[in-house]
């Protein structure tokens, strides 16, 4: 068995590796992200990711991701009822299979994602 920990001020001084930008950003050049993968085993992938602000769409979710907002604040919008959440750091969400969400980076986000 193998336990890995990151203290919160780990988390946050932690260098990210460039990951480009998000594809389907809704203006070119904008949601630049990084990332830094923790673990994947058994299909399940966590990591820190972050977003530099614009908007961009996850239709069809294909699969379900559940964040921590370490830094930042986002609005998601679930684009089939038109519900808006608000979140920034220190709140969480569980985005399910087949859901599709707008997400609208409104300041620099930085999360802890588990993806399965």
């Amino acid at each position: 068995m193998s336990l890995q920990t990151l203290s919160s001020a780990d988390i946050q001084a932690e260098k990210l590796d460039s990951w480009g930008f998000r594809a389907g950003a809704k203006v070119e050049g904008t949601c630049a992200i990084s990332g830094k993968s923790i673990s994947k085993a058994d299909g399940v992938s966590t990591g820190i990711w972050e977003c530099e602000p614009g908007e961009f769409d996850v239709p069809n979710r294909p699969n379900v991701e559940s964040v921590m907002i370490l830094k930042g604040y986002v609005k998601l919008t679930d684009m089939d009822s038109g519900s808006v959440k608000e979140l920034r750091a220190g709140d969480a969400a569980t985005l399910e299979k087949g859901s599709s969400v707008k997400w609208e980076v409104i300041e620099t986000c930085r999360k802890f994602y588990v993806i399965a």
